[in-house]
């Protein structure tokens, strides 16, 4: 078997979209209901707050794309744009072009508005940084912000925004910026090294010199008394060594072999809501199918399709593991024979040497 499938199928027998651990499917599809008609009458702020617990319960790409469009009515600008565009990429991925076409559109429609925050570093600060990117800590709101998007215009929500840098050793520095929805860009500058306050950099342990102890004047060795042989340190009876080389390799078996059931469990789930979905969307669908029938077709083959990746993905890494902890070498008890040496003095022109004889 070629060394790139074990990695592969066991990639596969992970992978599972959070719809595998829905809690409430009936609860997400009422609250979705009901985020619809609180939209239909303008209450924006209630229907997004009932469309994310409706995700949350049972995570669809339609209730996606509805919190997109939710929350581009609150004026989330950022917050919609970036989720039209999870939307689009989740599309394109199971092959709905439709839906990945209109995704892609209220996102194109939506960048030129997008208001931005640039995070700018002073020159001393951007050497450090430079040389070692984790002696900043940069926060916007309490959700770290990487040091890729440092120096760079990244959207955010229009409203007020709490910025927190903290470099490795000193006091945290905050500032709170208000951005406006007119698609401006907001510099956010943060203060040389220098001036951060508490930066009196930690003392250093004082370092105390210890006097060089006297070595003691060298002697000559004693010579030996020809003939005598001295045990080599260490030197024992046999003992017995356990070869587990196989163990290794039988761990790696059962941990596929876990990773498959749960691939085939997850599988299993997949097919029983492909089989539900599709129910539901029959009385939708006498003729032509209305939105709610559209919705309920299109998770349906999004579950089906979720059902064979899974199930296969799960036969694989069983059959993997099965044959992995079948080929293992068993564990067996080998002897280990010590050293038998013994030290014989050497006399050579001008000193005494030794030579160490005996069986290795």
């Amino acid at each position: 078997m070629p060394r790139v499938t074990l990695p592969l199928l066991f990639a596969l027998s992970l992978w599972a979209p959070s719809r595998a651990f829905a809690s409430d499917p009936a609860g997400a599809e009422a609250l979705f209901d009901e985020a619809k008609k609180q939209m239909a009458q303008g209450n924006y702020t209630q229907a997004c707050v009932q469309l994310e617990e409706s995700q949350k319960l049972d995570a669809g790409l339609g209730t996606l794309f509805q919190l997109a469009n939710c929350w581009q009515h609150l004026g989330k600008t950022a917050s919609a744009w970036a989720l039209f565009r999870e939307v689009e990429s989740q599309a394109r991925a199971i092959g709905q072009g439709s839906r990945e076409k209109v995704a892609r559109d209220r996102a194109a429609a939506l960048e030129p508005t997008l208001s931005k925050v640039f995070i700018n570093l002073p020159d001393d600060l951007a050497l450090a940084v430079a040389s070692d990117p984790s002696c900043l800590e940069v926060r916007r709101d309490g959700v770290r912000i990487g040091h890729e998007a440092w120096q760079k215009a990244m959207p955010v929500d229009p409203g007020d925004h709490k910025i927190t840098a903290v470099v490795r050793g000193r006091s945290p520095w905050e500032t709170t910026v208000t951005v406006s929805p007119d698609a401006k860009t907001v510099a956010v500058q943060l203060p040389p090294l220098k001036d951060l306050p508490g930066a009196t950099p930690a003392a250093q342990p004082a370092v105390v010199a210890r006097p060089a102890e006297p070595r003691p004047p060298p002697t000559a060795p004693s010579a030996p008394s020809l003939g005598a042989a001295s045990p080599m340190p260490g030197a024992s009876a046999v003992e017995p060594i356990l070869d587990n080389h196989g163990g290794t390799q039988r761990g790696v078996g059962w941990f596929f072999a876990g990773a498959g059931v749960v691939g085939l469990a997850a599988g299993g789930y997949f097919g029983a809501k492909w089989l539900d979905e599709r129910d539901k969307s029959n009385p939708h669908c006498a003729g032509a199918c209305d939105a709610t029938g559209v919705r309920l077709r299109d998770d349906a083959r999004t579950m089906s399709v979720d059902a064979i990746v899974s199930t296969g993905a799960g036969a694989g890494a069983v059959i993997v593991g099965v044959a992995l902890i079948a080929s293992a070498p068993r564990s067996r008890i080998v002897e280990s024979r010590a050293t038998q040496a013994r030290v014989v003095p050497r006399v050579g022109p001008s000193q005494w040497g030794l030579d160490v004889v005996g069986a290795f």
